[in-house]
């Protein structure tokens, strides 16, 4: 198991993870679970109004400056998470195409 701090902010999340993991001999495919972790700051019920408006949408400027960040964050972690499963399955075809001994 492997515990790291990485920025979910960036566009290079994937190459990120990939460097984290390889740095301590574990292969991306093996990857079997990643989480997200917030400080809920821009979507918790008590705090949420400072940050986004009543449509659930950031503020505009500096107000909704957490809640764009956290929204970030999100998207760049789905976009992980498509790539793991698209790589995973390429990896079954590839397996299962293989001729068997």
């Amino acid at each position: 198991m492997v515990n790291s701090v990485i920025d979910a902010t960036k566009d290079d999340l994937y190459e990120s993870l990939a460097s984290v993991l390889h740095a301590k001999g574990i292969a991306m495919a093996r990857v079997a679970i990643a989480t997200l972790s917030s400080d809920c700051q821009s979507t918790s019920t008590a705090s949420a109004h400072l940050y986004r408006t009543s449509d659930g949408a950031p503020k505009p400027g500096a107000a909704g400056l957490k809640a764009r960040t956290a929204d970030r964050a999100m998207y760049q972690f789905l976009r992980l998470v498509k790539r793991l499963r698209a790589e995973r399955a390429e990896l079954k075809r590839i397996v299962l195409a293989m001729p068997r001994r």
